[in-house]
């Protein structure tokens, strides 16, 4: 038996203050749809199910600015799994995640445009403690699109 992903669809709504000239705190809102192909052998033949998790996390990163155009960026996040059903064989993802980051932007005027590849682990801390769990965890790349008041 195992679980092998399938793709995830991330969208974020992020608003970050800027706290000295190197640092920045974020946060925001996150939605993302996670893909996942569970396979499990019975009656002599390899089975395969299609899963999906929503997950709605609220971030709170530390940004650290180095040089100009660089920056790592990383923090906890508080996970709410939204469509989890208990005949899903997979374990409720909510708890207390955690994402790290590297990345660039570049800012015009009042634009900023980023590039952000990232690692987030979910269900670090859960709400029930359970005997076994097993953790989502995502990467892949942010691309953002910024306004600055």
């Amino acid at each position: 038996m195992g679980y092998t992903g399938k793709g995830a669809n991330l969208y974020e709504l992020k608003y970050s203050r800027k706290i000295s000239t190197f640092f920045s705190i974020e946060t925001g809102l996150e939605y993302s749809l996670n893909k996942i192909e569970k396979s499990y052998f019975s009656d002599g033949i390899m089975h395969y199910k299609e899963l999906n998790i929503k997950l709605l996390s609220l971030p709170i990163y530390g940004d650290f600015t180095i040089l100009k155009y660089f920056f790592v960026n990383a923090g906890p996040t508080l996970d709410f799994e939204l469509n989890h059903q208990n005949s899903q064989s997979t374990f409720n993802q909510s708890g207390l995640g955690f994402e790290f980051g590297i990345g660039g932007r570049y800012s015009f005027k009042n634009f900023t445009i980023s590039l952000n590849p990232f690692y987030q682990k979910h269900l670090i801390l859960q709400y029930k403690k359970e005997e076994y769990h097993e953790n989502l965890w995502e990467s892949g790349i942010k691309l953002g699109l910024g306004y600055n008041l």
